[in-house]
């Protein structure tokens, strides 16, 4: 599955060019190997510690896990393939885990385990997605925030160091800062130069 498979008309305006759409993305691939780490922690799911509800597929073999958190305010959803940030009333949008490039959905009703489960809902952006395409950085910064304060600054550079993908990985401190300028994603010029201190994919 690509991201490509979503409609035209459900992609949010970005300003990245395509060496930093490049970067975000193996950013977000990072980021999901972060997480399959934090799930597979020896001292337990750190996950369903930091407060996500998870749900499976009745046959494992058919899709990926599915954790949701929800507050007053949105609901984040994680996958293997990617992120949902949105509400019930307006939706939100879902950031694929190979291509930085969101897609504004509406909010999944019932647990989807694929991510063709959500093409079907793919929908036209507006201003309340663009929000949720900065807001989604955001909220990973922090979730980032709570890991470092939980489990210590070694953790995240022992789980970032093994993972296999050696050409894509950034170094961490490195990494939340892009995050952090992810989140003001909206607004960025687009003559803005890429991150100069991302190792080049090899």
């Amino acid at each position: 599955m690509r991201s490509s498979q979503f409609p035209v008309t459900s992609r949010i305006p970005h300003p990245l060019n395509a060496a930093q759409q490049r970067r975000a993305s193996q950013h977000m691939q990072q980021q999901c190997w972060l997480w399959g780490c934090d799930i597979r922690h020896h001292d337990g799911n750190m996950l369903l510690e930091y407060g996500f509800v998870r749900y499976r597929p009745e046959n494992r073999w058919a899709g990926s896990s599915l954790y949701i958190h929800t507050t007053a305010r949105h609901t984040v959803m994680l996958w293997g393939f990617g992120l949902y940030m949105g509400d019930v009333a307006h939706g939100g949008v879902f950031i694929f885990r190979h291509i930085f490039h969101p897609v504004a959905i509406a909010h999944p009703t019932v647990p989807v385990f694929t991510p063709e489960a959500l093409i079907g809902i793919a929908c036209a952006p507006m201003a309340i997605h663009q929000h949720y395409a900065t807001k989604a950085p955001s909220w990973i910064v922090e979730y980032e925030a709570w890991v470092v304060h939980r489990m210590g600054m070694e953790y995240r550079h022992q789980s970032i160091a093994t993972w296999p993908k050696k050409s894509y990985q950034t170094e961490y401190t490195t990494f939340i800062a892009h995050w952090q300028q992810y989140t003001h994603i909206v607004d960025l010029p687009r003559d803005i130069d890429p991150p100069s201190s991302h190792k080049e994919q090899s």
